[in-house]
């Protein structure tokens, strides 16, 4: 066996409510999805990040089509922003899927070190459903599911939200949620879709249309691929993670640094 890919899958039903719990364990990385989350069964000294999914009904079919473009608009203030981390990057911790473990497949966004964190505003990228949301360490974690593509989830993390936010209520493109926690942290963003094999997670750059793309591209993003460490090229540079943390940061450039905003 390869170090790293080992792993464990299983369900249980809790004893309670019956509802269904759904994980999937890698000795080296640790990645969990499901309805419940008793920490209890693992250890909590053994975990430092989690992965929390509840699953959607909706199930997108990826070999019939091309990842759609549901982006709306824009999650943070760009303008505010100097980096992003690079899809499957070893920065933060390991956030993975169904298909892949021990690499970062979501961005992280560093503000420029003279700007205002705490004010930096995020806002719905689409127009939808709060699907979950969950207290963090720093902030609000939000998952927003679309209206037009129901199996799919964009969750950020971090927010100070301007207001509370309860499932189930709607938002839309554009609305602003609050501001980034602060300078505990950076801000990120993931997307994932639902399919008939389990969570999938792609780029944000992969999800966004050329009109909002066109505004990293100005701040020096040449293209989409230049913000994502393929499947392929990390396969080939593996990292290895421990209890949820990377121990290694491999070989490629984890991050994309922006040109002042014109």
């Amino acid at each position: 066996m390869v170090p790293g890919n080992e792993s464990l899958n299983a369900s249980s039903s809790h004893p309670e409510d019956n509802s269904v719990l759904s994980f999937r364990f890698a000795l080296r990385s640790v990645c969990f999805w499901g309805i419940l989350f008793p920490m209890s069964l693992l250890g909590a000294q053994s975990v430092q990040a989690t992965n929390r999914f509840v699953p959607l009904s909706q199930v997108f079919d990826e070999d019939a089509r091309d990842i759609p473009k549901i982006v709306e608009a824009d999650y943070i203030d760009l303008s505010k922003i100097i980096g992003i981390s690079k899809f499957r990057s070893a920065e933060g911790h390991d956030y993975c899927d169904s298909f892949e473990s021990c690499r970062s497949m979501k961005h992280y966004f560093k503000p420029k070190a003279d700007a205002d964190w705490g004010s930096i505003k995020i806002f719905s990228p689409v127009t939808g459903v709060v699907f979950d949301t969950e207290e963090e360490w720093a902030g609000t974690k939000i998952d927003i599911q679309p209206d037009k593509y129901p199996a799919f989830l964009i969750t950020i993390f971090h927010v100070r939200l301007s207001q509370p936010v309860r499932s189930g209520e709607r938002v839309t493109a554009g609305q602003q949620l609050g501001f980034h926690f602060g300078k505990e942290t950076w801000s990120d963003i993931a997307v994932s879709m639902n399919t008939s094999a389990g969570r999938k997670l792609v780029s944000y750059f992969e999800a966004m249309p050329d009109s909002i793309f066109q505004e990293y591209h100005n701040r020096g993003v040449v293209s989409r691929d230049s913000a994502i460490i393929s499947k392929e090229t990390r396969d080939l540079d593996p990292l290895i993670c421990r209890g949820g943390k990377f121990t290694t940061q491999g070989h490629r450039q984890n991050w994309l640094l922006l040109s002042q905003s014109r």
